[in-house]
């Protein structure tokens, strides 16, 4: 399908959110012939990687985000209880 159709990409129109930089990036990644795509070489020389936070940066914001393991395992538990319960 995608061999006769035109490449996937983003929809720059609706996702205004993104920065010139991914956007580029994204579509260098989704060139239709291989030979054309860059290497992960090239790419972890983009502009978007070289301007990336650091990994400790990424992994503290994103776990920031969670519940602690032991607040999501009571809610899995509570979760399973209760569907047991309605069976």
């Amino acid at each position: 399908m995608t061999l006769q159709n035109a490449p996937p990409g983003l929809d720059y129109e609706r996702d205004k959110r993104f920065s010139k930089s991914f956007k580029e990036m994204v579509a260098a990644c989704l060139v239709k012939d291989p030979k054309k795509r860059p290497t992960s070489e090239k790419l972890l020389k983009h502009q978007f990687f070289k301007n990336a936070r650091s990994y400790d940066y990424l992994a503290r914001t994103i776990l920031d985000g969670f519940a602690s393991l032991g607040e999501r395992f009571r809610v899995l538990k509570v979760s399973c209880l209760l569907f047991l319960l309605n069976l």
